[in-house]
């Protein structure tokens, strides 16, 4: 899997976060919004939220919806870029992975499922 990434001219809209941390840390700071979901890896957690709710976390990647790459949360600065990219989406689609699924820098495909906190 060989992505590269771009800046973008325009970011994208946030509608979650990807933290390398505990989550049980961040929700004992935090004050949970109604709306949030929160799905754990071994590594982070990524929170989805409305916009107007997401906290401002040191050190977390921002995550939005790219037309180009359906059903993956993608940084909102950066672009990835594969030379084949219906390929690529279709292998990971066939994986049948449920949960949130983030793209992140530099090869990183994350699934995450819903934590249970």
């Amino acid at each position: 899997m060989a992505l590269t990434w771009l800046k973008r001219h325009q970011p994208l809209s946030p509608q979650g976060l990807y933290h390398e941390g505990d989550p049980r840390e961040f929700l004992q700071w935090a004050e949970a919004g109604l709306g949030w979901l929160l799905f754990s890896s071994t590594h982070g957690f990524l929170l989805r939220a409305p916009e107007s709710e997401l906290p401002w976390l040191n050190g977390a990647t921002y995550l939005g919806i790219d037309p180009d790459w359906p059903g993956l949360l993608v940084p909102t600065l950066w672009s990835p870029q594969h030379d084949r990219r219906p390929l690529f989406l279709q292998a990971i689609q066939r994986q049948g992975w449920s949960g949130a699924q983030a793209l992140l820098p530099p090869n990183r495909l994350l699934s995450l499922t819903r934590a249970d906190l």
